[in-house]
């Protein structure tokens, strides 16, 4: 269980369930979202961008060999694999304007455009 506040609790409450303790966390994972107790979106953040890179890597390849010159192709890449990355959970972390996010589709776009 994960108990959601500002506040830092420094003792843990003691939950129970049909007679069987729960333990609290301070971070739990639900669906690919990790969802912290601070209501923090930085963790989620660093492992969209964590991703986005690993995906990126995988596709550069690809992209550079057999659609070199092709604008249209190079922009359906970023839109199918990439942008689909960056937006998981978007709905919960409400696309905050986030300096990791923009450098790595910066970067992404710039090789998109052939810059």
């Amino acid at each position: 269980m994960v108990v959601f506040g500002k506040k830092v609790r420094k003792e843990k409450e003691e939950w129970a369930w049909r007679g069987k303790n729960i333990e609290q966390l301070k971070e739990f994972q639900y669906l690919g979202y990790t969802l912290k107790s601070n209501n923090s979106d930085r963790t989620h953040i660093q492992e969209i961008v964590q991703k986005a890179n690993t995906v990126i890597g995988i596709v550069w390849e690809i992209g550079e060999r057999k659609f070199r010159h092709n604008y249209k192709r190079r922009m359906m890449i970023f839109d199918s694999l990439i942008k689909s990355v960056f937006m998981y959970g978007a709905e919960i972390w409400g696309w905050r304007e986030y300096g990791e996010i923009e450098r790595v589709q910066e970067k992404c776009l710039k090789w998109t455009w052939d810059i």
